[in-house]
């Protein structure tokens, strides 16, 4: 079994100069200003491929004092490309030189900086479950991996872990190396912050954490593994007329499958529920916004994917017969207060089926 913690060569922005932030003051809810990065430059600069790969978020007014800059791998100089999309940046450079260490000589950075590998290779072929989390519970994620490997064959975890402070890497890693069926299990050290909520109104533009860390799976781990599975940990998918996940994309011919999501809730009595005491779901259903699964190499390496969807147009294939189970109580209050099991209610209630029948043949059922 492989068993890797990982981490990013991150860059910040010399001061004075800052990240400009895309709300007026007045569309600033409390908190924006101190959850805003302002300051990270590069959250890793890596090598994928021929190229070394700028991650971070998106540059915006510093952009040029980004081109203005000087960029040095072992004597040989780099133009790098420098491109903005959405909430992250997609910059690169073209290169055959082989060190390991970058120099930058610009307003925004100064000094020579690591470069992280090209890791690819730890998961070619792999059917592979990422996510971003912070502080979840080690049960839940060690649920959230086992889930997926007995429904679906995941045989792989890169999990990105955002400045947990309840537990460090290494105990995080074991609790996925625990699980029967996982071959590699990655934990990526991704201390960014996170960025402002949506606050008035739907304007989730200030949040570069997760679109980042997506981004930055595709080309520094992901861009040769069989098949990518995105789901939070609250989160799991279920094939409610059988096969995997790893099917549909299979048969899928742009390799990218995306599928609605159903709320669970109702588990009363128990204190600390896991995902396998949810069996029920409103008799008038709350669907949740699409998630998706890609085979990387078949998505242009220019199309962004999204936490929900994708951008330049780019449309995956929706199904039908297949949605993620998003429970209520498996959660924080992170983002709002939800942290609670709901009473179950007759007139309200029904019990989801087809999640229980996964969860006799996975095992689950209680």
């Amino acid at each position: 079994m492989i068993r890797k913690i990982c981490s990013a060569s991150r860059i910040d922005i010399n001061f004075p100069h800052r990240r400009s932030m895309p709300r007026p003051p007045v569309r600033q809810q409390e908190g924006y200003v101190d959850a805003f990065d302002a300051t990270t430059l590069f959250y890793d600069v890596y090598r994928y491929r021929d190229r070394i790969m700028f991650s971070g978020p998106p540059l915006w007014d510093l952009r040029k004092f980004a081109q203005a800059g000087a960029y040095n791998i072992d004597w040989h100089t780099l133009r790098p490309v420098f491109l903005d999309q959405w909430k992250v940046q997609r910059s690169f450079a073209n290169t055959v030189a082989t060190g390991d260490r970058i120099s930058i000589t610009s307003e925004l950075a100064n000094g020579v900086f690591p470069i992280s590998p090209d890791e690819n290779d730890l998961f070619e072929g792999r059917k592979v479950l990422f996510t971003l989390s912070k502080n979840n519970s080690l049960q839940w994620i060690a649920d959230w991996a086992e889930f997926h490997v007995r429904s679906h064959g995941v045989d792989a975890v890169l999990l990105y872990d955002n400045k947990s402070d309840l537990y460090d890497p290494a105990t995080l890693l074991n609790a996925l190396a625990g699980i029967e069926g996982i071959k590699v299990a990655v934990v990526m050290s991704w201390p960014f912050k996170y960025g402002p909520s949506g606050g008035y109104g739907p304007r989730w533009d200030s949040d570069f954490c997760q679109i980042g860390a997506i981004a930055h799976a595709r080309r520094r781990f992901l861009a040769d593994c069989r098949g990518m599975i995105n789901a939070d940990i609250d989160e799991l998918v279920v094939c409610e007329e059988g096969g995997t996940i790893f099917d549909h994309l299979d048969a899928s011919p742009v390799g990218a499958v995306s599928f609605s999501g159903l709320w669970l809730e109702a588990v009363a009595g128990i204190p600390q529920p896991r995902h396998r005491h949810f069996r029920y779901h409103l008799k008038k259903p709350v669907v949740c916004p699409r998630k998706w699964a890609i085979v990387p190499a078949a998505v242009p390496d220019d199309v962004q994917a999204n936490v929900h969807d994708f951008g330049s147009g780019f449309e995956p294939d929706f199904l039908e017969s297949v949605r993620y189970r998003h429970f209520v109580a498996i959660n924080d209050d992170w983002k709002y207060k939800r942290a609670h099991a709901a009473m179950f209610k007759g007139h309200r209630h029904t019990v989801d089926a087809a999640y229980v029948q996964v969860m006799k043949a996975i095992g689950w059922a209680l």
